[in-house]
């Protein structure tokens, strides 16, 4: 028993010595065993296809930029400040596939172990005869959180548990300080012509994070308040200069 505590003891302070880049691959080979059943195929995106995936989360990221939506429960999805336009990541699309072609549920857990801040996003859909496109379950994202949405939550992001739950996906698609995407699938046949489509993207930096701003409303259509919350919350993450 003290033998195996103390290379228990070894084992943990030799994975706190290595760093983010070795204990998230340490982390990947412990999660090889798949739970699929019936995989039919699993696609990590690139080329012409993952061309199409990111042309779709730019144009939707452009809607937002220039308040064009404005189908909102509060009021409206407000023209941003600024939003750019994200690029393609092999190395986020091979994260993902990873963890989509072992078909387990949830998102992946050694994301928390990764180099960066990278978040995930996740879209399972049933259909009968045909695969689902994947720019179909991007836009699935955006549209369907776009009715829960309360405009507040641009400015300071702190729904509620079932809130989060519902408009997580479309938030992580227009958070503004996100700069890259990659992303993979996994389809599964569950009965005769009927298939699950299971998408993922991987996102950095990560989007979704609690008491930050989504992205900066423009100027001209800011409130007294928002304008205070900006300012308070850039204030904090400011570093002041060195003193002489």
């Amino acid at each position: 028993m003290i033998k195996i505590g103390l290379l228990a003891l070894v084992s943990t302070l030799v994975v706190a010595s290595l760093s983010p880049e070795d204990r998230y691959k340490i982390c990947k080979r412990g999660l090889v065993k798949s739970n699929c059943k019936n995989l039919v195929l699993s696609i990590q995106y690139s080329g012409k296809k993952a061309e199409d995936i990111l042309t779709n989360i730019n144009i939707l990221r452009e809607t937002v930029h220039q308040g064009r939506d404005k189908e909102i429960k509060s009021g409206q999805l407000e023209a941003s400040y600024w939003l750019p336009h994200l690029t393609w990541s092999n190395d986020l699309a091979k994260q993902a596939h990873h963890w989509v072609k072992q078909c387990k549920p949830g998102l992946d857990e050694c994301l928390k172990r990764a180099p960066g801040f990278i978040d995930q996003t996740r879209n399972s859909s049933i259909t009968y005869g045909h695969f689902e496109n994947p720019v179909t379950m991007v836009e699935n994202w955006y549209y369907s959180g776009l009715k829960y949405f309360d405009r507040k939550l641009i400015s300071k992001f702190n729904p509620d548990p079932e809130t989060y739950n519902k408009v997580s996906n479309l938030t992580q698609m227009i958070w503004a300080r996100i700069t890259k995407v990659g992303c993979a699938d996994a389809v599964e046949q569950i009965g005769d012509k009927l298939y699950k489509t299971t998408f993922i993207c991987n996102w950095k930096q990560a989007g979704n994070m609690f008491g930050e701003y989504i992205f900066k409303i423009a100027l001209a259509n800011r409130t007294e308040e928002e304008q205070e919350i900006y300012d308070s919350y850039d204030a904090m993450i400011t570093v002041p200069p060195a003193s002489p």
